[in-house]
């Protein structure tokens, strides 16, 4: 797909005009058709602009992934920042990570610690490898 044809796919599912189009954008009436047929290109900040309207990622406007939103969007920032920080991990790390995550998500919260103290501690976590997925 192009983008022209990605343009005029979406526009038809918001049973939008190409005039109406060229309104929210503040163009003239004939510049969405032009880009519909690959005659012009519109700006940087005018396919920005695009795809917020479509509420679509950038990617998807440009064909680049066919994936409409990216899942970060879906994202609260904690999480976002997470997964900003697990991608500049090498693959031996993520897996270290994974077994980190894992053993998190295993252990008791401290609430229900009561009067005890929690029997593991982070700094032993996962010593034997077995007792979580790698894969």
């Amino acid at each position: 797909m192009t983008f022209p044809e990605r343009l005029k796919e979406l526009r038809k599912e918001k049973n939008m005009t190409q005039k109406k189009l060229a309104e929210l954008l503040s163009y003239g009436s004939s510049a969405i058709s032009n880009y519909e047929k690959d005659n012009t290109k519109p700006s940087i900040d005018d396919v920005i602009k695009i795809s917020k309207i479509f509420d679509v990622s950038l990617d998807y406007l440009l064909c680049v992934v066919d994936i409409r939103t990216p899942a970060i969007k879906f994202m609260d920032a904690e999480t976002s920042e997470y997964m900003e920080l697990l991608n500049t991990l090498n693959a031996d790390q993520k897996k270290e990570a994974l077994l980190m995550l894992q053993w998190v998500s295993t252990k008791e919260t401290p609430s229900s610690y009561g009067n005890k103290k929690p029997a593991s501690s982070l700094l032993r976590v996962a010593q034997d490898k077995t007792d979580y997925k790698t894969e």
